[in-house]
């Protein structure tokens, strides 16, 4: 799926969104009355795009939470190094109306991840979506697509961050450090990437 193609499948997935009067948000805690602090929705996570992408949603009162933040999809990837080694894309933050805020890139002990650098995950390539994917599972697969060049600009913003803490830090290992939560983001301003890449 390349950036047009992405570009239009999302809008697709929006106007669907719409015609069902939901979003995202809605779509994945469907069925809960209630949003649980820390909980995964679904749980344990969506498995999509021949198995080897994940997702879940969740919110927390983690301090670095922004206040207008409802909370967050984590997108996860089986990069192909093993069958168990499931590598954080981004983090995909969400505002009390169900639409997209930014992307975050997280340390390593925030999501227990196989940690991989920038230049891995650039020459990651996404495995293809099943024809009959449910709309939630191609909205995601389609904002990543859509976001690609944005994500490998992240991850090296997030490598940037971990060389710089090392530089100044005599501990060992920081992607243990709980001090350090958000290593990198980018604001997100999606119809304006839509109309931009479809030129509408």
């Amino acid at each position: 799926m390349d950036e047009q193609e992405a570009a239009q499948s999302v809008y697709e997935c929006l106007l669907a969104f719409g015609q069902q009067a939901s979003n995202p948000v809605l779509a994945v805690i469907a069925g809960h009355d209630t949003l649980q602090s820390g909980r995964h929705y679904p749980e344990p996570y969506l498995s999509f795009a021949e198995q080897r992408l994940r997702a879940y949603y969740h919110s927390h009162s983690h301090p670095q939470q922004q206040e207008d933040e409802h909370g967050h999809f984590h997108l996860f990837a089986n990069t192909g190094i093993g069958q168990a080694c499931w590598t954080h894309l981004a983090a995909l933050s969400m505002d009390e109306q169900g639409q997209v805020k930014r992307w975050l890139s997280t340390n390593r002990w925030v999501t227990d991840e196989c940690w991989q650098e920038a230049q891995m995950l650039t020459a990651f390539s996404l495995p293809p979506l099943e024809e009959e994917s449910p709309l939630l599972e191609r909205w995601l697969y389609s904002m990543v697509s859509l976001y690609r060049q944005e994500l490998m600009a992240l991850w090296r913003r997030r490598d940037q961050r971990l060389t710089e803490i090392k530089a100044n830090s005599a501990e060992t290992d920081i992607l243990q450090n709980t001090d350090h939560y958000i290593l990198a983001e980018g604001d997100i301003a999606l119809l304006e990437k839509i109309q931009k890449v479809l030129q509408l």
